[in-house]
């Protein structure tokens, strides 16, 4: 049965980044396949809604994303079922016609802010870590990805800044710091990936198979 590992923190605390890692890592020492499920493309499907009100869309609270779904997607995988991951489109606020198909793996990485809101998700996650950033490097990191990937100005970005996202981190995501098993405040280095290996393989009472 698979393991699930939760990656949480605030937009741009490096979650991604961190998620690709630990996979490569785990994938490099042959521990088990390995997945990576970002909660980002469970965002709901705005199809109809007008042009001028999609940039309304509060991505950073809790009700924008499709829990249901999800839950049901990583029930099914830990299952050993396949599932249809939806596509969504940041500039279109859509999901695609068609999704991808992702196979049940030994570790399954679920990455996104809300990886610990939803109590149903919780309690199905083995394992969970918060990424800690200072306010000001998470806003420089969104800076660049929302200016390059999302059709944002730098002037869009830090407006939905101040006034969406700083607000909804501290009411929504700085609480799960918390409930993690293991909270990193420092970047991401090969050793801080592998410390938290390790600390996942204490919790499941199982012996790291690579790092001693």
């Amino acid at each position: 049965m698979s393991v699930i590992i939760g990656i949480t923190g605030g937009s741009g605390s490096g979650k991604t980044t961190f998620t690709e890692q630990m996979a490569a890592i785990l994938n490099n020492h042959r521990t088990g396949s390995c997945i990576i499920l970002p909660q980002d493309a469970y965002y709901h499907d705005r199809s109809g809604i007008p042009e001028n009100q999609l940039k309304q869309i509060n991505f950073d609270h809790p009700e924008a994303i499709d829990f249901d779904l999800l839950l049901l997607h990583l029930l099914n995988l830990k299952q050993g079922t396949e599932i249809e991951r939806p596509v969504y489109s940041y500039l279109t606020c859509t999901r695609n016609r068609q999704g991808i198909l992702v196979q049940p793996a030994d570790f399954i990485l679920l990455e996104g802010m809300f990886v610990l809101h939803d109590e149903r998700i919780a309690r199905v996650l083995d394992f969970s870590v918060f990424l800690d950033a200072a306010r000001e490097v998470r806003l420089l990191r969104i800076i660049r990805r929302d200016t390059a990937e999302r059709g944002r100005t730098e002037t869009e970005v830090r407006e939905r800044f101040s006034g969406m996202v700083h607000p909804m981190h501290n009411t929504y995501v700085e609480p799960q710091r918390n409930r993690t098993d293991m909270v990193i405040e420092h970047e991401n280095t090969t050793q801080t990936i592998e410390a938290c290996i390790q600390v996942l393989y204490k919790k499941l009472n199982t012996e790291c198979p690579f790092i001693k």
